[in-house]
């Protein structure tokens, strides 16, 4: 049986991705030499576009809502983000909040709180509250000098942390 050998693409040649979609190929001066370094490049893109964290959240949200119609569901919850980052949040949805926090109300912050208070005493560690603010997508936040931090305290941090940085 014979096998067809794949015609090489050139940087002019129209791609077609996994899910059928054309694309152009990336100029050739734009594509690393090693798959090292094509990897440093993906993670710096990825980490300049903050396209993980975005990602996370919208799996986060998905899962917690379970909606209908995912797709629409993720295309409102893009338009909202895109929204807070380019007008400080002109949507429906954001309207009227601190641009970080757009995106988590008040309830998210505690279910975020329970979740880092496995044992569900009431309060958090340092380690689980800097955790938990990463989890937030607050990278440097300001962990307090206290051995207990209850969940009030965390809220407000967050919410104080999120309308300052924007960093999700």
């Amino acid at each position: 049986m014979p096998t067809s050998t794949p015609k090489p693409t050139t940087p002019s040649t129209p791609r077609r991705g996994a899910a059928g979609v054309t694309s152009a190929a990336p100029p050739a001066s734009a594509v690393p030499d090693s798959v090292a370094e094509q990897l440093k490049v993906t993670q710096a893109y990825l980490d300049q576009h903050q396209v993980v964290p975005v990602l996370h959240r919208l799996v986060e949200l998905l899962v917690y809502h379970q909606p209908d119609n995912p797709r629409a569901f993720m295309a409102r919850h893009l338009r909202d983000l895109h929204a807070v980052r380019t007008a400080g949040g002109t949507s429906a949805a954001v309207a009227g909040k601190a641009p970080g926090l757009a995106l988590f109300t008040r309830e998210n912050l505690v279910n975020v709180f329970k979740i880092y208070d496995a044992a569900g005493s009431g309060v958090l560690n340092q380690k689980q509250f800097a955790e938990a603010m990463a989890f937030l997508g607050i990278k440097k936040a300001t962990v307090p000098k206290l051995d207990s931090i209850p969940t009030d305290y965390f809220v407000q941090e967050a919410e104080r942390a999120l309308n300052n940085n924007v960093s999700i």
